[in-house]
């Protein structure tokens, strides 16, 4: 459970101890970008590549489990909350693909827009996707057959954080002026305020008045 990982560019990920700091394997899997994904169980790595590539390593045995090419030019990739299914987000061909967690296809969904970002709700139990030139957000039921709920938002949101109890996301929109906090509970806009260009919301943080 103490594991630390590096991306190392172009190239794969360095594992190290995360008390000593002591290298104990590299796997090669390309160009990364999204960063790598655990497991629940913290047993599994998935990685996965610009170039559509993911790759699933164990960190108990140090040793690659699988890889498959999943997407020809991949936005980033998501877990369900139980490991059966991950979800890679591809520019191109512009979809998404379903894998079970041994790596094996299990559904595509065809997206038709460039996706701005893929994630996981765990409460709700879906994926959620954005899209940086739609204006819609897709919630993916992984546990009804991978049904599809668009949702119509006032502008594209490119780029999403989702709130610690997930009743929130908050987005901004690269050709966007303002960002919004949009309620997934009451699927409606919350508020809104101006910005200036686009923030990296993904990278965003919380805290919580306790009064």
């Amino acid at each position: 459970e103490n594991i630390t990982l590096v991306v190392e560019s172009g190239r794969g990920v360095t594992v190290m101890d995360g008390h000593s700091f002591k290298i104990l394997d590299r796997f090669y899997a390309g160009a990364i970008h999204g960063g790598p994904k655990f497991s629940r169980s913290l047993k599994y790595v998935y990685a996965a590549t610009r170039d559509g590539m993911v790759t699933k390593y164990d960190i108990s045995t140090l040793r690659n489990i699988a890889s498959v090419k999943a997407g020809i030019n991949m936005r980033n990739i998501a877990l369900s909350h139980d490991d059966r299914f991950l979800a890679a987000a591809n520019y191109l061909p512009g979809n998404i693909t379903i894998l079970d967690a041994d790596l094996n296809p299990k559904k595509i969904i065809s997206a038709g827009n460039r996706i701005g970002g893929l994630y996981s709700l765990d409460n709700e139990k879906k994926f959620i996707c954005s899209f940086r030139d739609s204006a819609e957000v897709w919630l993916i039921d992984y546990t009804d057959n991978f049904r599809v709920e668009k949702i119509a938002t006032p502008e594209p949101f490119e780029d999403i954080s989702i709130s610690p109890f997930e009743d929130m996301i908050i987005s901004s929109s690269r050709k966007g002026t303002r960002i919004i906090i949009y309620s997934l509970r009451e699927r409606k806009i919350m508020g809104s305020f101006e910005t200036d260009g686009m923030p990296h919301l993904a990278s965003a943080t919380y805290w919580v008045d306790k009064d």
